[in-house]
């Protein structure tokens, strides 16, 4: 038992000494350096610069009843990640470079997704840079095809946006 605990105890101070480290570095999945701080803490990509002054902030911006659009940003910015859950209806998800959702009819998105009904779809820039957009965000989820906008009021938005 003796020999078990001294052998716990060794791992746990070596454990403890690489946490301490300044300069611990973890390589991600894509093969890009990681630094740590800590063990418990989260790892950032050290390729990208560290925000200590909140110029990187994103903010989340979710629906708070079912609907057929909702404005992410009412400006120019940066789309970095959303997803649209669906009732018993299925569609696309599109989203435009304005600060209003268009007219049904004829529409040109900027992203389109499908999505099928009582599911959640995806899009997401998390492994590059994030889409840009110079009049505003705005998500739409129709009942026709990419280029056809058809308001379907039965879904849920959830955007990440800077």
């Amino acid at each position: 038992m003796k020999k078990l605990f001294g052998s716990v105890a060794v791992a746990v101070l070596v454990a403890i000494a690489w946490a301490s480290r300044a300069d611990n570095v973890q390589v991600s999945p894509s093969g890009q350096a990681m630094g740590c701080k800590s063990v418990s803490s989260v790892c950032y990509d050290a390729a990208l610069p560290v925000d200590t002054g909140g110029n990187y902030a994103q903010s989340a911006v979710v629906s708070s009843a079912a609907e057929s659009s909702h404005v992410l940003k009412g400006s120019a910015g940066n789309l970095y990640s959303l997803y649209v859950t669906t009732g018993a209806t299925a569609g696309f998800v599109m989203v435009f470079d304005a600060t209003s959702a268009p007219a049904d009819g004829a529409v040109t998105p900027k992203e389109c997704a499908v999505a099928p009904a009582n599911a959640t779809t995806f899009i997401d820039y998390g492994g590059g840079p994030p889409e840009s957009f110079a009049t505003g965000i705005t998500a739409v989820f129709s009942s026709t095809g990419c280029f056809t906008k058809t308001a379907s009021a039965t879904a849920f938005f959830h955007g990440t946006v800077q």
